[in-house]
């Protein structure tokens, strides 16, 4: 079912936060974008991971010919027009469109998700250093990590899940913690600057780690909201459509 994109965001805004869920595809119809957003401040600036299927070009060819390319991707969007057909062909593009969206990250394995398959992706945010890090697992294999990457463009928001143009998403267990300390193994990859305004965090050993070990039925159903994406969202979710 093709469609705009949307997104369903949650009320409350986090400076430094870790953000976790699982997404399955419910679905072999389609193969378009599937992913999240944080630090979401308004409909024309916020973070998105976003991950495509098969490489795609975009069904309308104005305002300009935009192509997706498979794989996952993060993207900080930064919209000068804001919702409409230049932001929806923008976040449809695999790559940079000046006074819109900018390609933080690519996974170079360019491999796209498959269908009737849990991924669960552990996001870390530290907008006080402009560190992003994300790692995204299929089972107990780690699928993709980002590495470090910097970008203080946003300094923090809410949080939601991010469609366009594909059904029946299901996303569940998820997850979120204020933190501002980083885990020991990332701490030790940071310029030393950086080192001296952030701490180690103790409270977790090795969970950035570990994730990807853990099953569904180790979250409590009271922090493991379920959303689809061809239902309503929950009452405490607001949903917004980006693009018209």
């Amino acid at each position: 079912m093709n469609s705009d994109p949307g997104l369903a965001v949650g009320f409350h805004a986090f400076g430094g936060v870790d953000f976790e869920g699982t997404f399955f595809v419910d679905t072999e119809i389609d193969d378009d974008y599937v992913g999240f957003v944080f630090s979401y401040q308004d409909n024309s600036h916020f973070y998105t991971v976003m991950w495509k299927k098969k490489t795609q070009t975009y069904w309308q060819a104005m305002p300009f010919r935009a192509v997706a390319e498979p794989g996952i991707q993060l993207k900080l969007v930064t919209s000068a027009t804001g919702p409409g057909q230049m932001m929806r062909n923008a976040l449809w593009h695999t790559g940079d469109t000046p006074n819109q969206v900018r390609l933080l990250w690519r996974d170079p394995k360019n491999a796209g998700w498959k269908e009737k398959v849990a991924y669960r992706w552990l996001l870390l945010h530290r907008p006080k250093i402009g560190l992003i890090r994300l790692r995204i697992f299929e089972g107990e294999n780690m699928v993709a990590d980002s590495g470090n990457i910097f970008d203080s463009k946003l300094k923090g928001g809410r949080l939601g899940v991010f469609c366009f143009s594909q059904e029946a998403i299901i996303w569940s267990d998820l997850v979120y913690r204020c933190n501002e300390a980083v885990p020991s193994a990332i701490y030790q990859e940071l310029p030393r600057q950086l080192q001296s305004m952030t701490e180690v965090d103790t409270t977790r050993a090795n969970e950035i780690i570990q994730v990807g070990r853990r099953r569904a039925g180790d979250f409590p159903a009271a922090t493991g909201p379920q959303m689809q994406a061809d239902q309503p969202p929950q009452e405490e979710e607001e949903e917004e459509v980006v693009a018209e």
